[in-house]
């Protein structure tokens, strides 16, 4: 599975603001954020809204790349979602939940689904619909911020 092929399963693709490698990223503002996004998480693609990066997408072959990844976003501290795609699965990932392992992301994945098929209704809450009307994913966010808090 690519990542271009998830991002359009979930309507990213359309209406603007998906960033990937070697694309012109808009706006000078958007530009310098995407610039240090990608220095500095390693991300592959990122969908913006203005110049606020919104959910950051990344290839990761196995738990490990993704845990890699979703340390270095909670780090960045700017990006609240992942979405890792690997060869045989995509996850969904809280970058607000503080990272408990290196060798797994579990305690931050909010979604998982392992048929391309089904990305568009198993992750429907993780769309681009859902996330430009910024109410969908807030309750499951929190409780990993919270959750990431306490420990």
């Amino acid at each position: 599975m690519e990542t271009a092929d998830v991002a359009e399963a979930l309507g990213y693709l359309a209406g603007g603001g998906y960033v990937s490698n070697g694309e012109a990223a808009g706006s000078t503002a958007r530009a310098y954020v995407w610039s240090e996004l990608r220095k500095k998480t390693g991300v592959h693609a990122a969908y913006f809204r203005g110049a606020a990066p919104l959910v950051a997408f990344a290839g990761a072959g196995d738990e490990r790349e993704v845990a890699a990844v979703q340390r270095r976003l909670w780090n960045y501290g700017r990006v609240p979602l992942l979405i890792a795609v690997g060869d045989d699965e995509v996850g969904v990932y809280s970058c607000y939940a503080k990272p408990t392992s290196q060798a797994t992301a579990g305690a931050a994945r909010l979604a998982r689904a392992r048929d391309s098929g089904r990305l568009a209704s198993d992750f429907a809450p993780f769309s681009r619909p859902k996330i430009d009307a910024g109410g969908a994913t807030t309750g499951q966010l929190e409780r990993c911020r919270v959750a990431s808090a306490a420990a």
